[in-house]
């Protein structure tokens, strides 16, 4: 096997990898010799596109299963129900009941919504109450109870208010719904749900209490209370409250019925040997206990086995304490004295005491030298080390700090106390935290019998015996466990724990870890001769354990699960690749990994750092002052706007207009974050130099445009605003708002910076896990930093590579016109870009591509060129050149560099501001002969693969099911139920166009005959303009039109859709709730392959979806078939990749090259950084395929020998 070293680039969606052969010298020196092997992988991120929005395929899966599990209990429970009622009521034959007349009329308009109604006060046949109880179960009311009252909000309610007043007292939505229900059904003497249900139906109200505010409020169509009408305090538009009935609402509902029939009919109370009544409260009302999220938390890094702790445990409150005191000194540099145990004892103390600490749980320095006072060394240092750097103390125990704000310092003091009877096991703090921590919604406490709501599933049973269970049952049944919970969930301030400021997130390591750590940490802290800090710690405790217990592995294992979708796919396809390499050439002597992170800028530039974190922290210190003066909870969400707010002056930066109130940044009515650009074309969260705090109807009315496009007529507050964020030194953002236009679905590499923050994060997550995880091969891992190969492709003269190859092959490069901001495709001929006419000098093209210094009118010249912003990134094999760099960077060149970087840094830091200049590494000699010339030779013949997607993993269907009409001509169409108001478009002819498609003439004629009125009566002859009609349409069948033959009110209509072919359904039979075969038509989602004849065109094809495909059925012999995925050889000899399959005239439409693609073209829903050339690009026939290329890294590759 030869000697080599393994280089990986990696990245979310790709892998670049290059093996280097290695000279060994008689010194014992190693020296990069030649190029092996190489190769760059691709593969799709597990994400969806959702409304412009990339989500996990987890979470979209999880979502669609979560609503099939809601739609089975309630089909379940329905059942069940059907069942009781069946056997008990249905079947006594009823008898013959007079009703009020005037209750006749209502019977038959609203029929079971008034026998639910009267069946509180009057007799009904069983057979109506089974009915009843039926209507009861569909919407059974909020379940939760509620955040119990402050004493503030106790006593404001005791004093004489009017009702609005009352309701600005509450908080939530639940709360003050349901109080405005209780208050109408008072006035209107309706003593039950039901009750108020018909009389809202009768006053042509809409039936449901959670109406929505997108009801629009017309007297002409209900007649409805003031209290039941919401007003917009900025359009004027009315619409209707939501109200909000409880479960315990519908329990007495049922229970008065329930009350009223027994008296009618006793044979209820001998039903079910007397148990009917509970059995139908049970299925009723039956509530499933919640689970715990406890399986969702990462495992320990040291303790695999083991949850990561919450950073609120005691136990890593300690652990940052003690990593502090570890790093505690009198002085500086080699000067530096430890602490004596006197001085850390009582630091360490003191930062355990909530007292000490200031609201931020720090204990300052001025505190600190004062308490040290009486015991110092009259030689020590003046200062302590970490006093430096613009740090105003040591962070504390914030639990504690916390717990006494609340006022519970004593009651949590207590639960570290044992009993004498206490198992082992027996943790009260531990189990509080981990409690809260792994608390979904506080809501889960409101109920009084909240620990009956709670259940952790079982974890894997040691010695017998599942530990999570007998922890659990051990901790609901503690008294004092119990009681604390009690003081929590009554507080005035109940929230879950980062609301309240408790440290939020989970800690690297688990309870058990951390308290290890920590007892050595305390142990060693005095040890002068050696390093004590968290590395040393865990080399101590967990080395030695691993380096015994777990022998180096031959072939890399599966990763440990993260629980991030697009981490866990990269990571396995890691696994393919390393494997792959070793099992052809055996394992290499090392590995050089590269870190997505900054190098270390040294003293002066971590102190830099400091104080941003100093000014960040004092922000969210007066963020939360200001939270709780405007009694809102705390969010990172609110700190955000805070600091937008403060930035903007309290200004709308789109409309300038209405100053923000203090309350209003906080509330979403009023306010928004908006993301300047969209956020479905930048894929970057709310980092802050993309966001700006706006009104919300600004936000509306912009879209998803940019905002110079979405406010072009009214221009002057943008202006005005990205002038005021020049002023204060953010750019960007004024940039952002300065965009003319918005892209169409592309962005320039300097809007993006290359990455967008979401895919740079979970690199160096990859990077991270992956540099760890390999050490298990008992390989030397090495990492390598993106800024160090960044500067060093450019020395070695690696960054010209890419568009040397590209021009060779006579494909484009794309260069940026500052005149008009275009970017244009340009062809350069190769002796003109890269020599000058004598064809002796490099041009100054060159030696700007590789990053050599030029003058300013040298650049001045490169600009008149337009080509001055080629980028590397302009070809997937980009990879390889990093992954090639990668493997030449060696540990002491890495320190050596570092060092310099740091020494650069600090020296540039002592320079006035505005005349340092941008840090560079010193030259590096080239480490391998003809390292270009080899580079470029790979570049040419590397052949880029792509993961296929032949394993059909796509939905089957889409989500939605149709029903199938056959018109006159015997053409089938597939055919969906709209409500009536759907059918309103953005214009009248919209409108019209909706109503033609409806299914049956009389419904479309009644229809057509309305709306013509309708438009008669508002505009006369006059066709009425787009925005008028908008506006006056939200009052059409407000009140459900008439049947013009049964009187009946159409409340939906079945209606044809022309996209929807009948020829693409599939027919699933399946049964109602009466037993009766029924059909449904489902349309097949995505295709997974294309198969044809190659040999025989006369065979044609066919175009295989996902259903189709399961099983994977054996084609008929000489058939090929293309995937997703799929890289195929073409007669032309160019190679394409397969993006989607789609049926067009025996050609694969989306065919695309594999090394040229079109500039940053959207592909499945993802930003890609690349370009293409669009005339080579497209559909190519399947009969023009001559080789479907199989993927290297699936299977076992053969072994070369030496």
């Amino acid at each position: 096997m030869k000697n080599y070293v393994l280089g990986l680039d990696l990245g979310t969606s790709s892998i670049g990898v290059a093996a280097l052969t290695l000279r060994q010298f008689e010194d014992g020196s190693e020296q990069p010799d030649d190029l092996l092997d190489h190769h760059v992988y691709l593969f799709k991120e597990p994400v969806v596109n959702e409304q412009g929005t990339l989500v996990s395929k987890k979470k979209s899966r999880r979502e669609s299963r979560q609503a099939r599990k809601q739609r089975d209990r309630r089909q379940g429970r329905l059942k069940s129900l059907e069942t009781l009622c069946d056997r008990y009521l249905n079947s006594v034959e009823p008898t013959v009941i007079f009703h009020d007349d005037a209750f006749i009329p209502t019977l038959k308009q609203f029929q079971t919504l008034a026998l639910r109604a009267h069946a509180a006060t009057y007799v009904v046949n069983l057979r109506d109450l089974a009915a009843v109880i039926i209507h009861i179960s569909k919407s059974r009311g909020y379940s939760s109870g509620f955040k119990p009252l402050t004493k503030n909000q106790i006593e404001k309610l005791k004093k004489p208010n009017n009702f609005d007043d009352e309701i600005k007292i509450l908080t939530g939505d639940v709360q003050p719904g349901h109080h405005r229900l209780k208050h109408i059904m008072l006035q209107r003497g309706t003593e039950t749900v039901g009750q108020y249900l018909l009389d809202r139906a009768v006053r042509g109200l809409p039936s449901i209490l959670k109406s929505g505010t997108d009801r629009v409020y017309t007297p002409s169509a209900c007649t409805a209370m003031d209290d039941e009408i919401n007003t917009d305090g900025k359009t004027g538009q009315k619409s209707f409250h939501n109200l909000y009935a409880l479960r315990d609402d519908l329990k007495f509902e049922f229970e008065t019925i329930w009350q009223t029939q027994t008296e009618h009919h006793p044979e209820l109370s001998q039903f079910a040997g007397g148990r009917l009544k509970q059995d139908f409260i049970d299925i009723l009302f039956h509530q499933r206990p919640l689970k715990s999220v406890a399986l969702m938390v990462g495992n320990c890094l040291l303790e695999p086995n083991l949850p990561r702790a919450p950073r609120a445990h005691p136990a890593f409150q300690t652990f940052r304490i003690e990593k502090s005191l570890a790093d505690l000194r009198w002085g500086y540099g080699r000067n530096a004295k430890h602490l004596s145990d006197a001085e850390l004892n009582l630091i360490r103390h003191a930062l355990h005491d909530p007292i000490q600490l200031d609201d931020d749980g720090e204990l300052n320095f001025t505190k600190i030298y004062k308490l040290l006072a009486p015991i110092r060394d009259d030689n020590a240092a003046e200062n302590l080390n970490l006093a430096n750097g613009g740090r105003d103390g040591l962070l504390g125990n914030v639990t504690n700090k916390r717990w006494h704000g609340l006022g519970f310092s004593s009651a949590w003091a207590e639960l570290s106390v044992p009993q004498a009877d206490d198992k082992p096991h027996v943790n009260r703090q531990s189990w509080v935290i981990s409690f809260l921590s792994d608390l979904g919604s506080v809501e889960s406490l409101y109920p009084d019998n909240w620990f009956e709501q709670f259940y952790l599933p079982d974890l894997p049973a040691k010695n017998g015996k599942p530990a999570r269970q007998k922890v659990q049952a051990a901790m609901f049944r503690d008294a004092r466990f119990k009681a604390f919970i009690e003081l929590f969930r009554k507080h005035e301030k109940l929230n879950r724990l980062s609301g309240l400021r408790f440290d939020s997130g989970r800690a690297s390591y688990s309870i058990k870890a951390l308290n290890k750590i920590n007892t050595w940490l305390s142990d060693n802290v005095q040890l002068a001769d050696s390093r004590v800090d968290e590395h040393a710690a865990i080399t101590a405790l967990y080395a030695q354990d691993k380096s015994s217990d777990k022998p180096a592995l031959d072939l890399l294992e599966n990763p440990i699960k993260t629980g991030n979708g697009i981490v866990d796919v990269a990571l396995m396809q890691v696994k393919k690749v390393v494997n792959h390499f070793i099992i052809k050439h055996g394992k290499p002597s090392r590995i050089v990994v590269e870190m997505a992170r900054e190098m270390s800028q040294g003293i002066s530039g971590r102190n830099d750092i400091q104080k941003g974190q100093n000014t960040n922290k004092s922000i969210n210190k007066k963020a939360a002052q200001d939270m709780a003066e405007q009694n809102v909870s705390y969010s990172k969400t609110n700190v955000l706007k805070y600091r937008l707010a403060q930035d903007q002056g309290y200004e709308c930066p789109y409309c300038g207009q209405n100053k923000f109130g203090a309350r209003d940044i906080y509330d979403g009515s009023v306010t928004n974050i908006e993301h300047i650009v969209p956020q479905s074309i930048t894929q970057v969260g709310r980092k802050y130099s993309e966001v700006v705090l706006a009104h919300r109807h600004c936000n509306d009315e912009k879209g998803k445009r940019v905002p110079m496009e979405a406010f072009a007529f009214h221009t002057a507050p943008i202006e005005k605003f990205a002038k005021h964020l020049r002023s204060i030194k953010q750019e960007r953002k004024a940039l952002l708002l300065e965009m003319p236009e918005t892209p169409n679905n592309t962005i320039d590499d300097a809007l993006l910076n290359e990455f967008c923050d979401r895919q740079f994060n979970e690199t160096a997550w990859i990077t991270k896990i992956t540099a760890t995880w390999l050490r298990s091969l008992g390989i030397n891992v090495e990492c390598t930093k993106g800024q160090m190969t960044a500067q060093l492709r450019g020395q070695w003269q690696l960054e010209s590579v890419i568009p040397e190859a590209r021009i060779a092959e006579g494909l484009p490069v794309y260069s940026t016109h500052d005149e008009h901001g275009e970017i244009k495709e340009t062809i350069v001929p190769f002796e003109a870009m890269f020599h000058d006419k004598d064809g002796k000098e490099p041009t100054l093209l060159w030696r700007y591509w590789n990053k050599q210094r030029l003058t300013p009118d040298e650049f001045a010249e490169i600009r008149k060129t337009g080509l001055y912003n080629i980028d590397k990134r302009s070809d997937h094999r980009h990879h390889l050149i990093d992954a090639i760099t990668t493997a030449l960077c060696s540990r002491s060149m890495v320190q050596q560099l570092a060092k310099e970087y740091k020494q650069r840094s600090e020296e540039e830091a002592k320079k006035p501001e505005g005349t340092q200049k941008y840090i560079r590494m010193g030259r590096r000699a080239v480490p391998m002969a003809k390292l270009r010339d080899k580079a470029l030779e790979a570049v040419k013949a590397q052949k880029v693969t792509h993961r296929p997607d032949r394993q059909g993993g796509g939905a089957w269907f889409q989500e939605m099911a149709y029903g199938l009409y056959v018109d006159d001509m015997q053409q089938a169409h597939l055919t969906r139920r709209y409500p009536v108001r759907d059918l309103i478009g953005k214009d009248e002819a919209a409108t019209v166009g909706n109503i033609e498609g409806v299914i049956g003439i009389e419904i479309k004629k009644a229809l057509l005959a309305e709306h013509t009125a309708f438009c008669q009566a508002n505009w006369g002859n006059i066709s009425p303009k787009k925005d008028d009609y908008a506006k006056a349409a939200l009052s059409l069948w407000l009140t459900p039109p008439l049947h013009p033959r049964t009187g009946r009110p159409i409340i939906k209509v079945r209606q044809v859709k022309a996209a929807y072919l009948a020829s693409k359904h599939i027919e699933v039979k399946h049964r109602n709730k009466q037993g009766v075969t029924l059909n449904k038509y489902l349309i097949c989602d995505e295709n997974a392959y294309i198969a044809w004849n190659p040999n025989d065109p006369a065979d044609g094809y066919k175009v295989v979806n996902n259903y189709g495909a399961r099983g994977n059925a054996k084609l008929p012999d000489g058939w090929m078939r293309v995937y997703k995925g799929d890289t195929v050889l073409a007669k032309n000899g160019v190679r394409y990749v397969a993006v989607s399959l789609n049926e067009a005239a025996n050609r694969v439409e989306t065919m695309q090259m594999v090394c040229a693609t079109s500039s940053l073209k959207q592909e499945e829903g993802r930003q890609n950084f690349l370009l293409t050339l669009p005339k080579r690009q497209g559909s190519v026939s399947l009969w023009d395929i001559i080789k479907i290329q199989e993927d290297p890294f699936h299977g076992r590759p053969t072994r070369i020998d030496d």
